[in-house]
């Protein structure tokens, strides 16, 4: 073993020499509970194809499809199985 400039070892902590790792997705959780709950609502009117009825609004298809919970298909929003494990989970 060789010693490093100026003769001095350093030790390394153990999160030092891993590559950092983005935080887990924690769902509409992590958006507060106001949007939380518009969301889920967004997917659940989604789920039961009630768009016409209530449709939503462009930025919250946004969200929803940037967060991996709904894909755009033939101009329809179609709920991901992400986005249904999102509307059962409970809080």
């Amino acid at each position: 073993m060789q010693a490093q400039k100026g003769g001095k070892h350093r030790t390394r902590s153990k999160s030092e020499g891993k590559a950092k790792m983005s935080e887990p997705r924690q769902g509409l959780k992590s958006l507060g509970l106001e949007s939380a709950v518009r969301l889920r609502r967004v997917l659940r009117d989604i789920r039961s194809n009630r768009l016409k009825i209530s449709p939503p609004h462009p930025n919250d298809l946004c969200i929803l499809v940037d967060m991996g919970f709904v894909e755009i298909q033939n101009d329809v929003p179609v709920i991901t199985s992400a986005g249904l494990r999102e509307i059962v989970f409970t809080y």
